[in-house]
């Protein structure tokens, strides 16, 4: 392992440079200072061992103090106060503590070695400090000089600590980004300097960098404080501890945010040079160095013949063979440098006649000598004849060009007249040619004054360079409206005044854009009210939790008194449905927006339904203390539909009223007939009275605002969805009822005089009395987007009830009543689940009622256990009446399972009923079901005594199961 650097374990400090620089090259204190010190430190050592000497006799040990006195000499001023401090305390201590005292001799030989030992000691401490004042010095140094290299350096550098958090910021990054480095101190990158999308990437490039995964260069992007974008190329290492773990991570970047504008601008140059040569009228040709054809544009193709397919990569064809030592002597002189300009010579075209054209060559530069290439311009320069008939040519299919109104196409002058224009641009502005014959109309008249100044610039740079790029302006319709156009013109003649110009309609375009973006802020919008409502539906799930788990535990942990432990089970029993109850809307919406929700419409009177949809939210009602009250008018007549649903309708408007209906508030129902016309099918203005059965359910409470009003029935949708709502409930009520009345072909509104005066729901549906539904309308009734399937019908999908089956429940099975609990007497159950608590609950409930229950965890124990069963002689073997299996479990589904099992009773002509248990409940999962080899199906979370009657009536019994 290499060195590590020694200030990498510090803090990075910040400093000017110059202040850097000055600690790192001058002495910390001065020659005087340090010797001072040194004779201080002696003296003050002499005068304590004098002050002692009274009590304690310094003549046994004279020179415990001075060793204090070399060592601080030492340490502050290094080897030389150290010696010197060394010999005043030789001196002091022989003067005044060794035998004799008060001379210079040594009374013995013991006085002798110590003093020597002193020495050697005190020259040792001198040397050791001496050696680390020095280090000291040169780490000091060293962190100071790269400190002011890091502030001061020209690329942008950040070290980031193991957690990521930001130790460094030199100036460049602060110049860079806008932020100081007290402003990002301590922050991550990506919660403030990164754009969304650029997080995880560099989460996990941080993550492999503190992993040991170095050195990495990318390029990423900033965010500035300004909102822009920077984007650098960046290169990462770490510095490391003395374990060898990383502690640092270094990453120096290169602003290359102009270089990538500038490619962009080139690419946009290159695009406009392309363009023009492709449009170009004369050859243009690029050559390599030895005559083969690199760019072939569509003027060399019409002059001389040949397709850039055909000549492309191949040495130039229109050279003829006597003219080959001319075309080697003119490419020659143009890779020295020279250039030729208007030469006329001879060349000849495909069908091998000579052609006389003008010459322009130059040479194009490559990276390297032997990638340089040369541009040839021809222009065709045959004699006047010839160039009469080619002009002639070119007339006609200008004017073929200009009479077959492609794109709008003028001839003008630079002053705002108009001399011609075709029919596409006529139409475009909506003028005639006899406004244009009249001279009526001027391009200036039309153009509104915001794009004259842009029309004037491109004038001015066409005077320049003969013609314009092309741009964007307006032109003013006849009718007053903008025409927004793309225009292109070249100016003609020797004074340049005239001008042909190229117009083309841009209307189309700059819709889709406006569609565009209209789409664009509608996702947003979207992807918005998609994570307000999974907040809100993870709000929801987890409340109902709170109050199930805790007196789940308090059940489990504590003796409660019968009262206390009824209203435990009522609360979870209560959270149990409330969260049921939202499943059960997910489902519907779920289902409403594959269009697989289905009806079973039968004459309907609505007066029962509304009653029943009454009873079932008065309590609620009466736990708010809000006052129910209803009207209905007598003989109304029936309504094509399905009760149940209906009833769903009237128990969401109920519900949500009393929900956002105060205490002591009051909710009124009212069931009218009313009579309203609509326009007959055939598409005539004939109308046709039409009677309905109104419902209105009216409440007192906070009403809505005018601005969330008309989107009170759309799916997510709240007027409030944040954390701090008074309300629950995951805004889809609203938008299940507004989808099953317009399945039953009526309709829904909603209205409020405002926000704290409540609000009234007006439900609207054909009596049956007056419109006889056709078969079509029927069928919209009864389908989903498929049709409702005849055999199966209408599926039950209420979470609580736990009873989706594939084949019909005998409900009289579900509803006696009775403690006998034999039903399943004699029968042999064989339970698969991998949930614990799943299979002692449904174990206890089928063993109460008689049967025999074996358990197997997986599906590979099952089948073993049946296949065991299948043979007769296998010892142990138990053969199972009834397979009831979980359908999700690990390594291996039910789904599986049922087919090995109906693979091997289907080669021993045996067959076992089987029932499963899923929390998968979409009608694409009960076919599946159906197809694999279940009979009966149970939805999660199941009820013991559902289960019960579902297998009493698949095998055909009939008995009493408790209510």
């Amino acid at each position: 392992m290499s060195p590590v650097p020694a200030w990498i374990n510090v803090r990075f400090p910040r400093m000017p440079a110059h202040l850097a620089l000055r600690t790192a090259v001058q002495p910390e204190h001065s020659q005087l200072a340090r010797y001072g010190v040194a004779i201080l430190a002696v003296l003050l050592g002499l005068g304590l061992m004098l002050l002692l000497d009274p009590w304690i006799s310094m003549k046994e040990s004279p020179f415990v103090v001075f060793f204090a006195a070399v060592m601080v000499s030492a340490w502050y001023g290094g080897l030389g106060p150290g010696i010197l401090a060394t010999l005043l305390s030789i001196l002091a201590a022989k003067y005044c503590f060794i035998p004799v005292i008060h001379t210079w001799q040594l009374g013995d030989l013991a006085d002798l070695v110590r003093l020597i030992l002193f020495v050697l000691v005190s020259l040792m401490v001198s040397s050791l400090s001496a050696a680390r004042r020095q280090l000291v010095k040169a780490l000091r140094t060293e962190r100071d000089l790269v400190s002011a290299v890091v502030s001061t350096a020209g690329s942008l550098i950040v070290v980031l600590d193991r957690q990521g958090r930001i130790v460094e910021f030199n100036r460049a990054c602060e110049r860079t980004t806008g932020y100081s480095f007290e402003e990002v101190r301590g922050k991550r990158p990506w919660d403030l300097l990164l754009p969304v999308e650029a997080v995880e990437f560099n989460k996990e490039a941080f993550q492999k960098l503190r992993a040991g995964f170095f050195p990495s260069e990318y390029e990423g992007v900033w965010i500035t404080r300004q909102g822009d974008r920077r984007f650098i190329v960046w290169s990462n290492t770490v510095l490391l501890d003395d374990w060898g773990f990383v502690q640092f991570i270094v990453s120096t970047g290169i602003d290359i945010t102009e270089r990538k504008q500038a490619e962009q601008s080139l690419q946009e140059t290159n695009q406009t040079l392309q363009a023009l040569v492709q449009s170009s009228p004369l050859a243009i040709v690029v050559l390599d160095r030895v005559g083969r054809v690199k760019l072939w544009n569509p003027a060399s193709e019409r002059m001389f013949g040949w397709s850039q397919e055909e000549v492309k990569g191949q040495v130039i064809p229109i050279v003829a063979d006597d003219k080959w030592a001319d075309f080697q002597t003119n490419l020659e002189s143009t890779l020295r440098g020279e250039v030729l300009n208007g030469v006329e010579i001879q060349r000849r075209r495909k069908d091998g006649s000579p052609i006389a054209v003008g010459l322009w060559t130059a040479m194009l530069r490559g990276s390297r000598a032997q990638d340089d290439s040369i541009l040839a311009i021809m222009a065709d320069l045959s004699d006047r004849k010839q160039a009469e008939t080619a002009l002639k040519l070119s007339q006609e299919r200008l004017t073929s060009f200009f009479e077959g109104n492609i794109i709008g196409i003028l001839f003008a002058d630079i002053n705002g007249g108009i001399e011609q224009a075709n029919d596409a641009f006529l139409e475009m502005v909506g003028y005639t040619q006899a406004d244009v014959e009249s001279g009526r109309l001027r391009w200036d008249d039309i153009t509104p004054p915001e794009s004259l100044a842009i029309d004037a610039r491109h004038i001015a740079e066409a005077l320049q360079q003969g013609a314009s790029v092309l741009y964007e302006k307006e032109y003013i319709h006849k009718n007053g409206s903008r025409v927004p156009v793309l225009v292109g013109f070249t100016l003609l003649g020797e004074d340049r005044s005239q001008a042909i110009a190229f117009v083309l309609d841009l209307t189309e375009r700059k819709r889709l854009e406006r569609t565009l973006r209209r789409q664009t802020e509608k996702l947003a919008e979207a992807n918005r009210m998609k994570d307000e409502f999974l907040a809100v539906l993870s709000h929801e799930l987890r409340t109902p939790l709170n109050s199930m788990l805790g007196w789940s535990r308090l059940l489990q942990t504590r003796q409660l008194d019968a009262a206390t432990t009824n209203r435990a089970l009522e609360t979870i029993e209560r959270n149990a449905r409330l969260q049921a109850q939202l499943i059960e809307d997910i489902l519907d919406v779920s289902k409403m927006i594959r269009g697989k929700l289905r009806l079973q419409p039968r004459p309907t009177t609505l007066e029962p339904v509304i009653i029943a949809a009454i009873d079932a939210m008065r309590p609620a009602a009466e736990a708010k203390k809000v006052q129910l009250q209803c009207w209905f008018e007598p003989g109304i007549g029936n309504v094509l539909g399905d009760p149940d649903r209906l009833q769903q309708v009237f128990w969401n408007l109920l519900s949500n009223a009393i929900k956002f209906t105060p205490e002591g508030g009051q909710v009124e129902v009212q069931l009218t007939k009313i009579r309203a016309t609509e326009p007959l099918t055939d598409g005539s203005n004939t109308l046709l009275p039409v009677d309905y059965a109104q419902v209105q359910v009216t409440d007192t409470g906070k009403g809505i605002s005018a601005d969330f009003l008309p989107f009170v029935f759309d799916r997510f949708r709240q007027a409030d969805s944040s954390i701090t709502r008074p309300d629950g409930g995951l805004g889809l009520g609203l938008s299940i009822v507004r989808h099953l009345i317009e399945l039953h072909g009526g309709s829904v509104w909603a209205e409020s005089p405002g926000l704290g005066k409540g609000a009234t729901f007006t439900v609207r549906l054909p009596l049956i009395t007056d419109r006889i539904p056709h078969t079509s309308e029927q069928s919209s009734l009864s389908r989903g987007s498929h049709g409702m399937d005849e055999q199966t019908g209408e599926e039950n999908h209420s979470i609580l009830s736990s009873a989706q089956s594939l084949i019909s429940i005998s409900h009289s099975a579900q509803k006696k009543s009775s403690s006998s609990g034999g039903i399943l007497a004699g029968l042999r159950i064989l339970l698969v689940d991998d949930e614990a608590d799943v299979r002692d609950i449904l174990r206890a409930a089928m063993e109460h009622y008689g049967a025999t229950v074996a358990i197997a965890t997986s599906a590979t124990e099952a089948f073993n256990l049946i296949a065991a069963g299948e043979d007769n002689d296998a010892p142990g073997s138990w053969k199972p009446d009834v397979l009831v299996s979980d359908i999700a479990m690990p390594f291996e589904d039910g789904y599986s399972l049922i087919r090995k099992v109906r693979d091997l009773q289907a080669t021993r002509g045996t067959f076992t009923p089987a029932l499963a248990l899923t929390a998968f409940a979409c009608q694409e999962d009960l076919d599946e079901l159906l197809e694999n080899g279940f009979q009966l199906h149970l939805s999660k979370p199941v009820d013991p005594n559902s289960l019960v009657a579902a297998i009493a009536d698949l095998m055909g019994r009939s008995g009493e199961v408790d209510d």
